[in-house]
């Protein structure tokens, strides 16, 4: 998902919930959102050549196919039902 800015954010945190491979823009943003998350890999915006099949390669390397909690229910919907019933 490259982007300049995070307009795919959504629908990246969706793919990396279901266990999916991601390849992502090393941004501040998408560092704090998927940091430490073994099936996320980030490439630098401003270089001219990036040999994706090397990074998608080393990502599968240490990928884990295992559905994450991060962005699962307990950790999105269920606290925002939580604080609405407050």
């Amino acid at each position: 998902m490259p982007t300049r800015r995070d307009t795919q954010g959504v629908m990246s945190c969706e793919l990396v919930t279901y266990g999916i491979p991601v390849i992502t823009s090393d941004l501040p943003v998408c560092r704090e959102i998927f940091g430490g998350l073994n099936n996320v890999a980030f490439i630098k915006n401003n270089e001219n050549v990036i040999d994706l099949k090397t990074v998608y390669n080393n990502l599968l390397d240490k990928y884990d196919s295992k559905k994450t909690k991060r962005y699962g229910y307990i950790q999105t919907v269920r606290l925002e039902e939580e604080l609405i019933k407050k």
